[in-house]
């Protein structure tokens, strides 16, 4: 703000970075869409600083991608992470209870976001065999507290490519978490 004894003038600035991507970004598509932009924007109230264009897209879509991959790794060692149980009933009488495992994260916010939302970016960022070893431990705890019903429950849990890969080892963490339950 500028003001003198007789004179007030607000000031305001909207700048628009376009950072350069794929050269065939053509200089006349450059300037008209950084006007276009500024003048969207400067039209909000401006003292923005905006960025824009393909470079400017996928830099802000890495960075989502990894606070997600980061809020995993924080939902993992905090031990956000918890499941549902989603009844299956048999139609042909059988007495047997059947439940599929689905994992749920909640974030720092207290958000509860559902598998398809999270997990393929935990499996980009190499983090299935955490959370395949999280619900099949809090899998295994549910099936103890089932007590003498134990024997008719069937729990399905799907354990991720990546985890099977890793054959072995895994089948080393499974054998872990049996004897602990």
């Amino acid at each position: 703000m500028f003001k003198t004894d007789s004179f007030e003038s607000h000031l305001s600035a909207t700048i628009v970075a376009y950072p350069l991507g794929a050269p065939s970004d053509a200089a006349d598509d450059i300037i008209n869409n950084s006007a276009r932009e500024a003048r969207q924007h400067s039209l909000k109230g401006g003292n923005r600083v905006i960025a824009i264009g393909e470079a400017a897209r996928e830099a802000a879509a890495s960075q989502r991608e990894q606070a997600v991959a980061d809020s995993i790794r924080n939902a993992l060692a905090d031990q956000r992470l918890k499941l549902a149980y989603q009844s299956i009933a048999s139609l042909d009488g059988d007495a047997r209870q059947f439940y599929d495992v689905l994992v749920r994260m909640i974030d720092e916010s207290g958000n509860e976001w559902l598998a398809r939302d999270f997990l393929p970016v935990a499996r980009k960022h190499g983090l299935m065999q955490s959370i395949d070893s999280f619900v099949l431990g809090r899998t295994l705890q549910m099936l103890d507290k089932r007590g003498p019903d134990k024997a008719s429950t069937t729990f399905m849990v799907r354990i991720d490519e990546e985890t099977l890969i890793e054959g072995d080892r895994y089948l080393g963490e499974i054998d872990r978490l049996v004897q602990a339950h």
